[in-house]
């Protein structure tokens, strides 16, 4: 019932495309008022609406008002817009949400969403102006109906669980607690979600601080305490569908509770990883400093999902003996193993002529 609901409620793209194309070019003039009639435009008054705030998100439309409800007319005011107007309002609307957009972004990194967006970009059969339009509906697409199958993921994996009961009726009701609750961990989790670059709030939320006699401890949070963390950053991630920050700490945290293999774990973390390598150098040391040490609290197997994801980004020899040394995990220790063997293998070969 509910994917039922939430499909007919979403727009095609193509044809909202349509519809936005006809509005502008029939009435969009820089620094005037027309009287827009949607029967004019074969559409209906909401979907006229819906086209009018689409040009306000591009910076076209300044305002507009409902001169007749039922037949769906509307005094629009256009703003002194151009090319360079309407591109810097699209970056504008989408920073609003997403403070790692940008058109640069778009062409030079290679995570999931970009794909479809390079595309339109690229896509010489359109002009600017119509890029910019369907740049707009893919984002908002991508944007707003991931929230509600996000939305959708964390109620129904929580009710799966209780329903199958790996989890109590108790621990159930305290999972949506901590969803709705707001901690100390949560109001950072807000801020990393502002800030997705601010990299040294991302490991806070591991651990605990405990002062005496002016001396500050840090303590690595417990399990219980994981779990809570996980819940209130379910509740966070349904408004971010890519946060470098977020993503980073996601794949930690399903990690720690041994469900990387869940979206929000491996998916996240790959996808944080392929914007951290980007970094510059002494900051992706510190953020590898801070994973490895948390990655030293993980179990065996987890350890080596761990430096399965890191290897995907790092693959120097000197990172896979750091790995080795620093995480102790098995998968690091085969690869050097059958690096080592393979040598010896040679060195024998030109020593005796045989393996």
């Amino acid at each position: 019932t509910n994917l039922f609901l939430y499909n007919s409620g979403l727009s095609i793209i193509k044809d909202e495309y349509r519809l936005i194309k006809k509005l502008y070019f029939k009435y969009a003039k820089p620094n005037v008022k027309v009287m827009v009639i949607s029967h004019n435009l074969n559409t209906k008054k909401a979907k006229t609406e819906k086209a009018i705030y689409r040009l306000k998100q591009l910076g076209i439309v300044k305002d507009w008002t409902i001169t007749n409800f039922f037949s769906g007319k509307f005094e629009v005011d256009f703003t002194q817009f151009t090319e360079q107007t309407i591109k810097d309002s699209l970056l504008k609307t989408i920073n609003k949400y997403d403070e790692e957009f940008s058109f640069e972004n778009i062409q030079n990194t290679f995570r999931k969403r970009n794909k479809a967006y390079r595309k339109i970009l690229n896509n010489d059969n359109y002009s600017k102006i119509d890029r910019y339009f369907l740049l707009l509906l893919q984002w908002s697409y991508n944007n707003f109906a991931y929230n509600r199958r996000q939305s959708l993921k964390t109620i129904y994996e929580n009710s799966c669980k209780f329903a199958d009961g790996i989890i109590t009726s108790k621990e159930f009701k305290t999972t949506l607690e901590d969803y709705f609750k707001f901690t100390k961990s949560s109001y950072t989790l807000q801020h990393v979600a502002e800030n997705p670059k601010d990299f040294e709030k991302w490991f806070e939320v591991f651990y605990e601080k405990e002062g005496k006699n002016n001396k500050i401890s840090l303590f690595f949070i417990d399990f219980q305490e994981i779990k809570s963390l996980r819940d209130s950053l379910s509740r966070i991630l349904e408004s971010y569908m890519y946060n470098t920050g977020l993503d980073l700490i996601s794949g930690l945290v399903r990690l720690l509770l041994n469900d990387y293999g869940n979206q929000d774990g491996s998916d996240r973390f790959k996808s944080a990883m392929e914007q951290i390598k980007n970094y510059e150098e002494n900051e992706i040391d510190y953020i590898i400093k801070q994973i490895l040490k948390i990655g030293k609290e993980l179990d065996n197997k987890n350890k080596d999902n761990l430096s399965k994801s890191l290897l995907k980004f790092f693959d120097t020899k000197e990172f896979l003996i750091r790995l080795a040394n620093e995480l102790s995990d098995e998968y690091s220790a085969k690869i050097l193993v059958a690096n080592f063997t393979y040598k010896l293998k040679i060195i024998n070969k030109r020593l005796y002529g045989r393996f």
